[in-house]
């Protein structure tokens, strides 16, 4: 993924590696994705969809036209963002979603990267450089100043 601010912490693990670690079925695994939502949207559905369980770690950045649903071949730029969002206040690095195994439970967290506008958790800012949990239905902004919002990232699990 991207190479950056965030060193992944020693009990990182991705989702499907921790599924096939308890030897689950795929009807019995939980998923977990990022849907976005852009605010001013006339149609109310996602604005994108991004699976999150193939990968320990999401870096959460601007969006310069290249993230993951990007070809391969029009990687020429540096890739900062994993999951590119294209808001103003965002940072390159914003935020990142990381999974780890907990005493043996799967656990995911977000932590901003010290951005300059900060991360909002359900309209909370959360302090930089921590591993706050996230539970399903968590809404994500990147800034705290609300009107600078366009996007908003749930975060899911199924």
């Amino acid at each position: 993924g991207a190479m950056g601010k965030h060193v992944e912490p020693q009990d990182a693990i991705s989702p499907d590696n921790y599924m096939d670690m308890l030897g689950l079925e795929a009807r019995d695994r939980t998923m977990y994705e990022l849907v976005i939502y852009r605010k001013n949207d006339k149609d109310k559905g996602p604005w994108k969809r991004y699976d999150l369980n193939g990968r320990s770690c999401y870096l959460v950045g601007r969006e310069l036209g290249h993230s993951l649903d990007t070809d391969l071949d029009d990687r020429t730029e540096i890739v900062v963002a994993d999951i590119g969002i294209p808001e103003e206040t965002s940072s390159k690095q914003h935020c990142v979603i990381q999974f780890r195994n907990v005493r043996g439970i799967l656990k995911c967290y977000v932590m901003d990267l010290d951005s300059s506008n900060g991360t909002c958790l359900n309209n909370v800012v959360i302090p930089g450089a921590r591993y706050i949990e996230l539970r399903s239905g968590d809404v994500l902004t990147l800034s705290e100043f609300e009107e600078d919002n366009d996007y908003e990232l749930i975060f899911m699990n199924v």
